[in-house]
């Protein structure tokens, strides 16, 4: 088999075959689309087809703000749904169309819906699978009432059949959650732990005395600080800090 013939899904090779190392590293590289941050695209290479990126933090520190960043600048080279659940409809349409400018047209927004399909099941709406970026800030808050799971388990299932639907569809995932200030009841904590299983990059955000900083981590690679600026347009700068 040669390069052309092999089938990727998302960041995966595809089935359970076995390829030889130099056909995988001249497979064709996907089209990546950019974050809107020139330091993060550096660092991760851009959103990957059907790969899942986390944010986390607590609230203040700037989950949505680096979601809309990553929504508006992904619309300058692809199409991008972004779901929100608890920012006013017309207010994060002013905040998407100020920050995509020209290009908020390839940009739509939806409130709330049940967008979380059981294991096995599809999509509920064809739109969601056409998008090359879906992000879902905050995902515990688009849940139908009543449908929260109630083990570890049952939502380490959902969560794994999402990267699934991402990878088959070729769909960038941006999936965002919001710590409460106090020490973690279980079921938050088990979104922690969901994330670091299913993430091909997570973004950390913690408050400093300084303002907000940005752990970016790509799996089995990199991982960097960034100061995290929120006048405006959300900017990552690297810091000087080591990562251990």
């Amino acid at each position: 088999m040669n390069s052309t013939e092999i089938h990727f899904d998302g960041p995966v090779v595809a089935g359970g075959h076995a390829y030889d190392l130099d056909v995988l590293a001249s497979a064709p590289e996907p089209v990546r689309l950019a974050t809107g941050f020139s330091r993060l695209d550096d660092l991760t290479g851009g959103l990957d087809p059907g790969s899942v990126w986390t944010i986390a933090g607590c609230p203040g520190t700037g989950v949505t703000a680096v979601a809309a960043s990553i929504a508006a600048g992904a619309a300058k080279g692809g199409d991008v749904l972004m779901c929100n659940s608890h920012v006013g409809t017309r207010r994060m349409a002013g905040l998407l169309t100020g920050l995509a400018g020209a290009d908020s047209g390839r940009l739509r927004l939806s409130s709330w819906l049940p967008l979380m399909p059981e294991p096995g099941e599809e999509w509920a709406d064809s739109s969601l699978a056409a998008a090359n970026v879906l992000v879902i800030d905050t995902w515990d808050e688009n849940w139908p009432t009543g449908a929260w799971p109630a083990t570890y388990a049952a939502l380490l299932s959902r969560a794994r059949w999402l990267r699934e639907l991402a990878r088959s569809h070729g769909t960038s995932l941006v999936l965002t959650a919001r710590r409460p200030p106090i020490a973690d009841p279980e079921p938050c904590a088990w979104i922690d732990a969901v994330f670091h299983d299913i993430a091909d990059v997570s973004i950390e955000l913690t408050s400093t005395t300084r303002g907000t900083r940005a752990f970016v981590t790509r799996r089995a690679d990199s991982a960097r600080w960034f100061e995290l600026a929120l006048t405006g347009r959300a900017r990552l700068t690297p810091t000087d800090e080591p990562v251990l």
